[in-house]
């Protein structure tokens, strides 16, 4: 390939490089990396020159990655009025308005449509600035996530960040590293025990080990062990990564509406419309009895623009009333509060509504890495010197034998035996000690193995060597980055005694070193070994160590021997240690042993020293059994889960013995007995069995409804799993944190991504962020959510009873207007009547929208969740939002403030023992005004519990504002009527009255108390809680 290469060129040939099935295929037929780097016209030894960085940046782009471009406010608050609740508020006060401009002399009803109007430009305002903020809170966290990486450019060594990267530069591969470029790794001695977690970016569990054949490395990735260099040849929306990511962020989002928009829908037109007809029945029923007995006023133009149009005004006011105004604003206030608490509880809600449907989860499916476990490799049982331990808090089961605890250890074992075990292992690893400088938010992977050293120093490499060695450090004591500097180990070394027989093993041999590494063979997934000879101090003896470790049986049926507590070495009894372990395999344990065997004439070459391992003859130094742990809270919040009637499905990469022993710790799956050792039918299933059911939909969602744990399974199989289970009618919530998760975040009804091990893809494509990687958070989010759906129904429990008295107690004033009150032809004094017929006035009106709308959604929208809440099951998408229970206690409070209100405002000796001189007088309307806002400040409290918890009071003193709020509108109502005066249409009570006024509205307690023992008509349209058996 003669010539620099188009960036079409280049970005074409990358595709085909960059397919893991044909890399090699396709990197063989452009020449290998050698023609690859004669294409770019690069040096590899000196890198990039200034000029040439700039070259590339202008050919073929820069490694910086456009981001989303962040959504205006303007925006976000277009996407508000999509909400019909919003949308008849606005037609209500455009009608509103309407009235009090061309129609209404009385200023109330101008203030009352300024009132609509406040709420609407409420509601949206604070939706969309939330929205808003949140989408800024996600680009800050984003800032925090810029990586470095080194490169050689004009031949020296310097650090850039990601961004700078451009094609043609060679940089730095280190264990830990995420790989900042799809690249193609440089041939040499140190690249050959390269291996890379792929898992983010194919799906594949299993770590891919580099070298001749297999040189592609992809953008996104993480190096978990070995050392290189590599050129980078896709860098920005040209790297596998950034095809990815740009695929995540096309499109609109288009979740459609949450499970409590829909049915908060559909309640309110189904109160607009019971408003509607209310109105439409008032206005008739006014003009009914108008006309009875006279119908010529039909042909009489004052009668239409008097009095008709004044009934017509009445119709309008009970619309008004009727359009529940508050409800969007508590559901915006709930959904608020409750988003901004959620991040003290390590949850950033990206999407407000998502919090909300949350609370409707009934599946969650969930990554094991990180989420479930703590992504951090423990040795936690095993047996070192013949010594059988088990970490602190780890089963005896895991073990069938006696053992002792890990911290007892250094006492059992002498110090002799202490040494050679911590050597076998330290000198037979390449995982580093290192300080972590990747940034929280950027990727998992080993790097994140922290031995609890402080200052940021963690070993980096591959996390059962990283186990390994922090478990010398805090149990052994031995300080396995000390003990490294003894012997080099960089690259083959020789003792003098022994580097002239080494021959070409020791290569770069140091003629000073008092030891030396003389041999190494890095792990392989075919040997399932690895192994390093390590030359003698010559006081000790020419000669050297072989060090052996790898997988159990293996490494078990080269031993003859085992090395003792005491430094001495007996027969090993095989069949006795295999026993001894079998549980522990069965316990979900990553099994290893490490042995050793004493070289006293060392092979010259690596086939000779590989013969050598094959001979076996060894001696058995440790066998350690370590485990993923599980978070300490995980069993705890996953019943939780379960409890509330949430499925939870494990989807791993992990083995299917692995995961289902592990699905069992949490609680996922039953434990095991004796009569049932297997988990249940249909519970545990691979991810390709469970692809393979595509062509048949029917037993695709069988197999989905039944399972629990998702093994062996790809990115792909999540995003089928989360398809399947959206079309079944199931909520899901699905976790993510791999570059390929970013479909299956952005299909489920909530997406979860992993703030610490998430990628750009998954957070990019989620709409909550669990920031501490942690289940328990998860389980969190769900109370939250549900918090929210209960505190709206707090307050429709409260407005619904509200309005139903006021649209009746209107409507039966209204036709209780006699046919002589009613022919006149003066507009005037028909306005002054109906003002005198009707309990409540504008203004008066006004106070009952402001309690039973604002204040009460801020009451009570903001109560704080409870555990309770995940003591029922989920309910489904088309269940009512209030419920049997709450009709019960809608109706009975209703009922009661309309029987003693009507017969307060209808019953001319009523008016009498209210000690008031004047029936329908000024005095006598405030009375009955000052009753019904009483009653329904002393109903508010029971509004905060909607499934008749008797101590209605029960966490009040955690709800500060509701506290607040009840006293100021208290104190507000005693003000308004005592001092409200011609402009309120009241008038000043005296003690007596006030008595009086609190003693008729106490009787609110005891019929609230006693709703509570009223059986109500049982709901059946929640979801059915899981079972397992």
């Amino acid at each position: 390939m003669a010539g620099p290469v188009s960036r079409e060129e280049l970005e074409a040939l990358a595709v085909r490089w960059a397919d893991p099935d044909v890399s090699a295929e396709a990197l063989a037929e452009s020449g290998g990396v050698e023609a690859v780097i004669k294409m770019l016209g690069i040096n590899v030894a000196k890198g990039l020159s200034a000029e040439q960085v700039s070259a590339m940046r202008e050919r073929y782009g820069s490694n910086k990655i456009p981001e989303k471009k962040r959504r205006s406010f303007f925006e976000h608050l277009v996407e508000a009025f999509e909400d019909e609740t919003l949308l008849i508020l606005v037609a209500a006060a455009a009608l509103a308005l309407v009235n009090a401009v061309f129609v209404s002399d009385d200023s109330g009803d101008m203030i009352e449509a300024m009132s609509i109007l406040a709420a609407v430009v409420i509601v949206s305002g604070v939706a969309s600035t939330l929205n808003y903020a949140q989408d800024g809170e996600f680009q800050a966290l984003k800032q925090l996530e810029l990586e470095t990486v080194i490169v050689t450019r004009d031949g020296v060594q310097t650090r850039v960040l990601r961004d700078e990267l451009v094609v043609g530069d060679c940089f730095e591969v280190r264990a830990g590293s995420k790989l900042p470029a799809d690249a193609l790794l440089l041939p040499s001695a140190t690249a050959q025990g390269l291996t890379v977690d792929e898992s983010s970016a194919t799906g594949e569990s299993r770590a891919s080990h580099k070298g001749p054949g297999a040189l592609l490395l992809l953008a996104g990735t993480r190096v978990q062990e070995g050392a290189g260099r590599a050129v980078a040849f896709g860098v920005g929306v040209s790297s596998t990564y950034g095809r990815q990511l740009a695929k995540s962020q096309g499109g609109e989002d288009d979740d459609g509406p949450t499970p409590l928009q829909e049915r908060l829908d559909v309640l309110a037109k189904l109160i607009g419309w019971f408003g509607l007809v209310a109105a439409i029945a008032t206005s008739t029923a006014l003009a009914v009895i108008a006309l009875a007995g006279d119908t010529s006023k039909l042909t009489d133009v004052s009668f239409w623009l008097g009095d008709m149009l004044q009934f017509a005004v009445v119709g309008v006011t009970i619309v008004v009333v009727a359009v529940p105004e508050g409800l969007p604003l508590a559901v915006t206030i709930s959904l608020a509060f409750s988003s901004s608490a959620m991040v003290a509880d390590k949850i950033l809600v990206r999407k407000l509504q998502a919090c909300e449907t949350m609370g409707s989860a009934t599946v969650i499916c969930s990554d094991k890495t990180g989420t479930l476990t703590e992504n951090k490799m423990a040795v936690v049982a095993g047996r070192i010197a013949a010594t059988p331990f088990l970490a602190r808090g780890e089963s005896e089961h895991s073990l069938a034998c006696p053992a002792c605890d890990a911290s007892d250890l250094t006492a059992r074992i002498s110090s002799m035996a202490q040494d050679a075990a911590g050597r076998a292992i330290i000198f037979n690893t390449s995982a580093e000690l290192g300080r972590d400088s990747v940034p929280a938010g950027s990727g998992g992977g080993a790097a994140d193995q922290d031995p609890k050293r402080g200052g940021g120093m963690a070993w980096l490499g591959n996390p059962s060597e990283c186990a390994m060695l922090a478990f010398l450090d805090e149990e052994l004591g031995q300080r396995a980055a000390q003990v490294r500097t003894s012997v080099s180990l960089g690259q083959p070394a020789a003792a003098p005694a022994a580097a002239a027989a080494a021959g070409p093993a020791a290569a770069g041999a140091s003629a000073d070193s008092p030891l030396g590494m003389l041999y190494r063979r890095q792990f392989s997934s075919v040997t399932k070994s690895m192994a390093t000879a390590v030359a003698l101090p010559e006081a000790v003896g020419a000669g050297s160590w072989l060090y052996f470790k790898g997988a159990f049986e293996v490494v078990v049926g080269l031993c003859d021997t085992e090395l003792q507590a005491d430094g001495s070495s007996k027969r090993l009894d095989r069949a006795a240690v295999l026993r001894e372990f079998e549980p522990a395999v069965h316990a979900a344990l990553r099994t290893i042993a490490v042995a050793r065997r004493r070289v006293h004439s060392c092979p010259a070459t690596a086939a000779e020293w590989l013969a050598l391992e094959e001979e076996g003859g060894m001696e058995l130094v440790a066998v350690l059994g370590i485990r993923d742990p599980l978070r300490r809270e995980v069993p705890g919040a996953v019943a939780k889960c379960q409890g509330a009637g949430i499925r939870v499905i494990m989807v791993t990469g992990d083995h299917i013995d692995t995961a289902t022993a592990i699905a069992r710790n949490c609680g996922i799956l039953p434990a095991a007995t004796a009569d049932r050792a297997a988990p249940p039918a249909g519970t545990v299933m691979l991810g390709r069995d469970f692809a393979a059911l595509q062509d048949d939909p029917a037993a695709l969602r069988d197999a989905a409804r039944t399972l629990r744990v998702l093994a062996r399974s790809s990115p792909d199989d999540k995003h089928l799993l989360v398809d399947t289970l959206r079309k079944d009618d199931e909520v899901v919530a699905a976790t993510g944190d791999g570059t390929n998760d970013g479909p299956a975040l952005k299909h489920a009804n909530v997406g979860l991504a992993m703030g610490i091990t998430g990628t750009d893809v998954a957070k990019g494509a989620s709409d909550v962020i669990i920031l501490d990687d942690n289940f328990a958070s998860i389980c969190q989010a769900v109370v939250w959510g549900r918090s929210v759906q209960s505190n709206v129904r707090k307050f429709l429990q409260f407005q619904v009873t509200v309005n139903i008295v006021a649209l009746v107690l209107s409507f039966a004033a209204a036709c209780s207007l006699g046919s002589g009150d009613a022919g006149s032809a003066d507009a005037g004094a028909m306005q002054e009547r109906l003002a005198r017929q009707l309990p409540l006035n504008s203004q008066q009106m006004l106070f009952c929208n402001l309690l039973m709308d604002s204040l009460a959604a801020l009451a009570l929208a903001t109560e704080p969740p409870s555990e309770a809440l995940l003591s029922r099951p989920p309910e489904r998408k088309g269940s009512a939002l209030i419920t049997g229970t709450m009709w019960k206690h809608i109706g009975g409070q209703a009922v009661l403030q309309l029987i003693v209100l009507v017969v307060m405002f209808l019953h001319p000796s009523a008016y009498a023992w209210m000690s008031v001189e004047e029936f329908r007088s000024v005095e006598h309307r405030t009375v009955i005004f000052n009753v019904f806002i009483l009653m329904n400040l002393l109903n508010l409290p029971f509004a905060r519990k909607v499934r008749d918890e008797v101590n209605v009071l029960e966490g009040i003193h955690r709800s500060t504002l509701f506290v607040l709020i009840w006293a100021g509108v208290a104190a507000a109502q005693f003000g308004l009527v005592q001092y409200g005066g011609s402009y309120f249409g009241t008038s000043p009570l005296n003690a007596e009255q006030w008595f009086n006024c609190i003693a008729v509205a106490s009787i609110t307690v005891p019929v609230g108390i006693a709703l509570r023992f009223v059986p109500a008509p049982a709901d059946t349209d929640a979801a059915v809680k899981p079972k397992l058996d």
